[in-house]
């Protein structure tokens, strides 16, 4: 088993099994999934030159030249391999063959993988353990930037921003990145009812805090929406959420859709899903439609 025939091989199976979903593409996955299977196998890490006319070729251009394990330029690493076919141990094999059949069920890539990038930061979402969140959506950019916008145009010395239900804690974190660059304080809380959300979101923090090289200043608290919050006399300038969206029809009428792996409290909105919200003096949000 050599590199090349890896790389074909996960392209012509990725491309056969690859179910479209709106946060993803084939050549993202395939990218995504070759760099997390030969980055922990061959000396040195992986390399992948845009050489034209190789079947591998849609690789070097998918997630814009980033390592999804690394968050580097694939230029970065050392190994430069393709060109010399050089051999790979049985072990990488098996890891391909894995990923393809998990991703022939559906599996979405980054439970794959283990992680997922949004925004400038790449955020674990799957755990060796087991632990999984809900795999964020491009579209939940958007809340960093409103509510980055709604912190930097505080006058207050300092300020603070909960976000209710944190997940991955990729927009809360982000949001936190963000704002260590103002001239103020802002001290983040994160909300969420799942022990495995707030276990993957301490990590994030830790991780997107020596990846930014900034201090964040960012609190998990296990709580059932703001029930624990309720005994406390804080405030915050702006409120996050983007609670469970779809109605529960939706999710069992789709039992071999990628939702079905995504941990269902995080998705079910119960009958009427999409009308749930959070309503507050200040609150960066983003409506489903």
């Amino acid at each position: 088993m050599s590199i090349r025939t890896l790389l074909t091989t996960l392209i012509s199976e990725l491309v056969a099994h690859t179910s479209h979903h709106p946060w993803a593409s084939p050549q993202a996955d395939m990218r995504a999934l070759a760099c997390s299977i030969l980055a922990s196998h061959p000396p040195g890490g992986v390399h992948l030159p845009p050489a034209a006319g190789h079947p591998h070729n849609l690789l070097e251009h998918a997630r814009h030249g980033k390592d999804l394990r690394t968050q580097r330029p694939i230029e970065w690493t050392t190994l430069s391999s393709l060109s010399r076919d050089l051999p790979l141990p049985p072990s990488a094999f098996t890891a391909a063959a894995a990923a393809i059949a998990a991703r022939s069920t559906a599996v979405p890539v980054p439970y794959i993988t283990g992680f997922t990038e949004f925004g400038e930061h790449l955020f674990r979402v799957a755990s060796p353990d087991g632990d999984r969140v809900l795999v964020p959506r491009p579209a939940s950019e958007l809340l960093v930037e409103r509510a980055t916008k709604a912190l930097t145009s505080l006058s207050s010395p300092a300020a603070s921003v909960l976000e209710l239900g944190v997940g991955s804690g990729a927009v809360l974190i982000s949001v936190a990145a963000a704002a260590a660059d103002l001239p103020r304080p802002v001290a983040a809380v994160g909300v969420d009812v799942a022990p495995a959300a707030l276990r993957l979101a301490e990590v994030n923090a830790q991780a997107v805090a020596v990846d930014a090289k900034k201090e964040l200043d960012v609190s998990l608290l296990a709580s059932s929406w703001m029930t624990e919050l309720l005994a406390s006399p804080a405030t915050f300038d702006v409120i996050i959420s983007n609670p469970p969206y779809l109605c529960s029809h939706e999710i069992g009428a789709a039992p071999h859709s990628p939702l079905a792996h995504e941990p269902r409290g995080a998705l079910d909105g119960g009958e009427h899903g999409r009308r749930r919200g959070v309503v507050g003096p200040r609150l960066a949000t983003v409506r489903r439609r």
